[in-house]
C-alpha cells in the first residue's frame, strides 16, 4: 500500500516489513576514533525534540545513548520517524552497546522497530524499571533480547569505556545520565533530567555525584536543552501531590485525572492524595496498566498503594469516593480520556459535577485535539482544571531541567566543552549562552549527524555523517511496518524554512 497526503503520494514508497538492512560498501562511513579523542555524533535529537540517538567512539569502539523516535501528526500511515539502521553499519562489529538513560518514547521508542533490522544481537543496558517496559515491549512483538540491568548509581566496563550511571530526577522511574570514561577524558551525558528536591517516591538528582565528576575533571558535557529559556521555577512532586489532595477534599463527583503513563512518581502522588480524601483509585488505559504492572514488579508502588482492579468496580462506591487515573493527556484517538469524551460504555460516565484534571502539558502540534476532547467532556456537565486548579496551584510539573537547574549543573561539572542537546533551535542557543557564561570554552550547536572530535588538544568538527530517515507505525500484531521517508515530504510536521534557518545559524564555536 502506497502512503498518500492530500491525494498524492507522500513518500512515493512502498511499505515494507522489518527486514535486516543491506550493508552497502559505498555508504557514509564514520571515522575510526583514536584511543586519546572521543568522537561525539548525534543522529537525532538536536534541533528538534525528539528522537535521541547520541553515538560516542574512542579507541576504536563505539557506544549508543538512546534510541528514540519522534512521533508525527497529520501524515496518514506515518506514525513517527527515526534514523535509519543504515547510519550504524559501518560501526556494527565495534558498536559495544546500546545505553539506556530513560523509558521514554524519544529514548526508547525505536528500539523494537530497529532491533530486527540490525543484523546482530546489540547489548542494551538499562535501568530496572526502563529494562521492564523495553522486555515488555519486545515480548509483544515476538523479539527475544536479553537485557543487561543495572541499578542507578553503579557502574560498568564497555571495551575502552568505563560508564557511571548518576541518579537523575525526571518524570519517569530510575532516569540517569552517564559519565562516559575513556583514556582522553571524561564525557556527561544527562538524559532528560530536573532537580526535584521532593519527589514522591522516584530518587533525586545526585548533585553529589555531579560534584565530584566535576572534581576529577569533566571534558565535554551533552545535556537536555529543553526548558534552558524557562526561569519560573518547577513545583516538586510532592507539592502537587499535596495541591491534588485538597481538590480531591474539595470536589463531591468522580475525579478524573490523565497523566503520563510513565510518570509514575505522578501515579504514586494521586493514589495517595486520593487515599487521603477517602477516594478508591483504578486506573485505565493499555500503556498505563503496563507501567503501573512494570513498577510494582520492581517494587517501586508498594501494597500501601492499592488500586481496583477494573474501573467498572468504582460502581460499587459513592461517586465523591470514586478516582479514575488515565491514559489520554494529548487526545489520543481510542486513549481512555478521548473515549470517555465520546461516552465509551466500558468506563465510567462522565456526570455534572465531575472534575477532570489534566495533568500534564499539552504537546505542541495537539493543542486543538486536546481543547475539542476537554469541550466534549465540559458538555458533558464536567469541571476542567488544566495543570493548576481554579487558585493557580499546580497541578502538574515539568520533568526538564530550568535555566537555574543548568546553570547549577555546569556550576558543579564545570564541563571544558558544552554540546547543548535534546531541544529545538532556540533551546539550544539558550543553553550554548549559559554554558559560555559558565566558562565553557566552546558550546558548538550540532545539526543531526555532525560529527566533533574532542580531546585534550580541543574541539574539532570532522563534517557530517548523512542520516536517512525510516517512517514507522504500529500494526495491530504489535509489530512495526518501517519504510524510507524523506523528511522535506513530511510538510505538516517539520517547518522546513525553520530548520533551514537554524543550521545557517548553528556556528557558536568551533
Amino acid at each position: 500500500m502506497n502512503i498518500h497526503h492530500k491525494g498524492r503520494p507522500v513518500l512515493g514508497l512502498r511499505t515494507v516489513n522489518p527486514v535486516p538492512f543491506n550493508l552497502d560498501p559505498s555508504a557514509p562511513r564514520l571515522p575510526v576514533p583514536g584511543p586519546d579523542e572521543i568522537i561525539i555524533c548525534p543522529l537525532g535529537g538536536v534541533g528538534r525534540i525528539g528522537m535521541n540517538w547520541s553515538l560516542y567512539g574512542n579507541s576504536g569502539a563505539w557506544i549508543l545513548v538512546d534510541m528514540g523516535f519522534a512521533m508525527l501528526k497529520d501524515v496518514p500511515g506515518v506514525e513517527f520517524i527515526t534514523p535509519s539502521p543504515a547510519a550504524l553499519q559501518s560501526i556494527l562489529p565495534t558498536l559495544k552497546a546500546l545505553l539506556v538513560t530513560h523509558a521514554h518514547e524519544d529514548h526508547i521508542g525505536a528500539i523494537v522497530p530497529i532491533f530486527s533490522q540490525l543484523g546482530r544481537r546489540l547489548p542494551i543496558h538499562a535501568s530496572p524499571f526502563a529494562s521492564e517496559i523495553i522486555k515488555g515491549r519486545m515480548n509483544d512483538a515476538g523479539l527475544r533480547h536479553i537485557i543487561n540491568t543495572f541499578r542507578p548509581g553503579e557502574s560498568f566496563q564497555l571495551g575502552p569505556f568505563k560508564i557511571v550511571s548518576i541518579p537523575v530526577a525526571h518524570s519517569v522511574p530510575e532516569a540517569v545520565a552517564f559519565a562516559i570514561g575513556t583514556r582522553a577524558g571524561v564525557v556527561l551525558h544527562t538524559g532528560d533530567w530536573k532537580i526535584d528536591p521532593d519527589p514522591v517516591i522516584g530518587h533525586r538528582t545526585s548533585l553529589r555525584a555531579l560534584e565530584k565528576l566535576g572534581e576529577r575533571g569533566v571534558l565535554a558535557l551533552l545535556a537536555d536543552s529543553t526548558n534552558a529559556e524557562r526561569t519560573a521555577i518547577i513545583p516538586s512532586e510532592k507539592q502537587v501531590a499535596r495541591n491534588l489532595e485538597r481538590v480531591f477534599h474539595r470536589k463531591r463527583g468522580l475525579i478524573v485525572a490523565s497523566c503520563f503513563a510513565t510518570n509514575v512518581d505522578r501515579v504514586a502522588g494521586m493514589i495517595r492524595a486520593a487515599k487521603a480524601s477517602g477516594r478508591v483509585v483504578a486506573l485505565a488505559g493499555r500503556s498505563m496498566l503496563k507501567n503501573e504492572e512494570a513498577a510494582r514488579k520492581i517494587g517501586l508502588l508498594g501494597a500501601d498503594l492499592k488500586i481496583l482492579s477494573d474501573p467498572r468496580y468504582l460502581n460499587r462506591f459513592e461517586r465523591h469516593q470514586q478516582m479514575l487515573i488515565c491514559t489520554g493527556t494529548q487526545a489520543e484517538p481510542n486513549s481512555a480520556l478521548d473515549r470517555m469524551s465520546a461516552g465509551a460504555r466500558h468506563l465510567p460516565r462522565i456526570h455534572p459535577g465531575d472534575t477532570i484534571i489534566h495533568s500534564a502539558r499539552m504537546i505542541p502540534g495537539r493543542e486543538l485535539e486536546v481543547r475539542e476532547m476537554m469541550t466534549a467532556l465540559e458538555n458533558r456537565g464536567a469541571e476542567v482544571l488544566m495543570a493548576a486548579d481554579k487558585e493557580g496551584n499546580p497541578l502538574h510539573a515539568s520533568g526538564h531541567a530550568i535555566r537555574g537547574d543548568i546553570e547549577m549543573l555546569h556550576r558543579l561539572v564545570k564541563p571544558r566543552f558544552v554540546i547543548p542537546v535534546h531541544g529545538e533551535p532556540d533551546h539550544l542557543k539558550a543553553h550554548a549562552e549559559i554554558a559560555l557564561s559558565a566558562g565553557a570554552e566552546e558550546a558548538p550547536i550540532l545539526s543531526e549527524g555532525d560529527m566533533i572530535s574532542v580531546s585534550r588538544n580541543g574541539a574539532k568538527r570532522l563534517g557530517r555523517l548523512p542520516v536517512a530517515l525510516i517512517g514507522g507505525r504500529k500494526t495491530q500484531s504489535n509489530r512495526y511496518d518501517t519504510f524510507p521517508v524523506v523528511e522535506s515530504d513530511l510538510v505538516p510536521i517539520v517547518d522546513r524554512t525553520r530548520r533551514a534557518e537554524f543550521q545557517e545559524s548553528a556556528k557558536i564555536a568551533v
